[in-house]
């Protein structure tokens, strides 16, 4: 099932940077996971392609949303890494080894999810000149 609106169609080509599924968005094939824009669609592709249209300002003040989001999400990903390392160190400290190693797996996730988000952020050309946090998250950390 199409989750961009529900539809049931069905894509099945995959991302070949990062397997997310690709649908086209204003007749460009787009990665949902990545965002990857990808140029060439193979022929074979079956079923085709499930067609998503945006308008073109609607589409553009959403992609300049999303580059000033990215660098948000990725500043916040590092620091709950960071914390997640300190904890799996007093975890360690406190002979739970097993869950320190819990949470340095989940930091690696973040780094990991991290490079996936600036490799969205690169395709969209970067932040937009003087980037701002869209939703401050006043959450304290540690």
């Amino acid at each position: 099932m199409c989750i961009e609106c529900g539809c049931g169609a069905r894509t099945q080509w995959t991302c070949p940077f990062c397997g997310g599924r690709v649908v086209l968005i204003n007749n460009e094939p787009v990665c949902t996971l990545c965002g990857a824009i990808l140029a060439d669609v193979p022929p074979d592709v079956d079923p085709p392609l499930h067609s998503h249209t945006q308008e073109k300002s609607e589409m553009s003040e959403e992609i300049v949303r999303l580059q000033r989001l990215l660098p948000h999400w990725i500043e916040h990903n590092e620091e709950h890494a960071e914390e997640f390392q300190k904890w799996a160190e007093r975890a360690r400290e406190a002979g739970e080894t097993h869950v320190a190693d819990h949470l340095l797996t989940a930091a690696r996730i973040l780094i990991r999810a991290n490079e996936a988000l600036q490799g969205a952020l690169d395709h969209l050309g970067g932040a937009p000149a003087s980037p701002e946090h869209e939703h401050p998250h006043p959450h304290a950390h540690g």
